[in-house]
C-alpha cells in the first residue's frame, strides 16, 4: 500500500469511528477502539499537512507526534486481556501472536518518537509519516477486521 494511500485509509478510518464505538457493550473493546481512534486523529493532524491540505506548524505536528506515541505505548496493555465485543475490529491472532502483537505497536511507538526527534520542517515530517503508517498497516493487515 503506498503511503499517502494508507494515510487516507487512516483519515477514512477517524471518520467513521462515530459509528463503530456505538453499541459497544464491553469497556475493555471501548477503551481499545478510543485509543486507535486517537491515534487515528494524531496522524490525520500530520498527515494533513504533508498533504498540503493544512499549513505545516511544527508545533501542531509535534503535539500530535507526541500524542500518538503515547498511545502507541498504551496499546500493549489495552489488549492483554482478550475482551470481546460483536463491535470489535479486533482478531483473535491478537493473543495467538501476542508477542508479534507487541512487538508491531512498538515498532509504532519507535517510528513516531524517531518522527519527534527528526522533526525540523515538512522535508523531514513526510517521510516519518509514510514510516509510521507502514508499522500502522502492517499491524492492522494481520490483526484487524477488514
Amino acid at each position: 500500500m503506498k503511503p499517502l494511500h494508507l494515510a487516507t485509509t487512516l483519515i477514512a478510518l477517524t471518520a467513521a469511528t462515530g459509528f463503530a464505538h456505538e453499541g459497544v457493550q464491553n469497556p475493555t473493546v471501548m477503551a481499545r477502539m478510543m485509543n486507535m481512534s486517537e491515534m487515528a486523529e494524531s496522524m490525520e493532524v500530520v498527515v494533513n499537512m504533508v498533504r498540503g491540505q493544512s499549513a505545516f506548524d511544527a508545533d501542531l505536528a509535534q503535539e500530535a507526534l507526541v500524542q500518538l506515541t503515547a498511545h502507541a505505548e498504551a496499546t500493549n496493555e489495552l489488549f492483554i486481556d482478550p475482551a470481546t465485543d460483536p463491535k470489535s475490529e479486533a482478531l483473535p491472532a491478537i493473543w495467538d501472536n501476542y508477542a508479534d502483537f507487541t512487538a508491531r505497536t512498538q515498532a509504532t511507538q519507535a517510528s513516531a518518537q524517531a518522527a519527534q526527534r527528526a522533526l525540523s520542517s515538512l522535508e523531514t515530517l513526510a517521510p516519518a509519516v509514510q514510516a509510521i503508517g507502514a508499522t500502522c498497516a502492517g499491524c492492522h493487515d494481520l490483526y484487524r477486521e477488514e
